[in-house]
């Protein structure tokens, strides 16, 4: 989100209307992520060690790895054109195979970020 308000910033402008561009340009970004369940889900959904998938901090998709990462990239796309991937340290997919997970039409910027919870962040404009 930060990107999207950092490009709507006019130094030039009316503070207000900036204000109103940024705020506006940030309620367009969609947040995901993708990390390693740490215990067992209560409902019975996953179990410690799954991966469990997020848009905006809902639960989502869970499963394994390739299969949850691509269930939370394809509900990101919906009237998205590009999605940022911050890979974390310990995730289990390397870049290209998160490519080959992306849906087509989606412009995919992949960024080795070293996170340590979370495999992947994604923010989706």
């Amino acid at each position: 989100m930060a990107v999207a308000a950092a490009v709507a910033l006019r130094t030039d402008g009316e503070v207000a209307e900036t204000a109103a561009a940024m705020t506006e340009a940030m309620a367009l970004v969609r947040t995901g992520a993708v990390a390693e369940a740490a215990r067992d889900d209560a409902q019975g959904r996953f179990r410690r060690g799954d991966a469990v998938g997020f848009i905006d901090e809902r639960v989502v998709a869970w499963g394994a790895p390739a299969p949850t990462l691509e269930q939370v990239l394809d509900a990101l796309a919906v009237d998205a054109e590009l999605i940022s991937c911050i890979a974390g340290r310990d995730a289990p997919l390397d870049a290209g195979a998160v490519e080959d997970l992306s849906p087509t039409g989606i412009e995919l910027e992949y960024r080795s970020g070293g996170q340590p919870s979370y495999w992947w962040l994604l923010a989706a404009e």
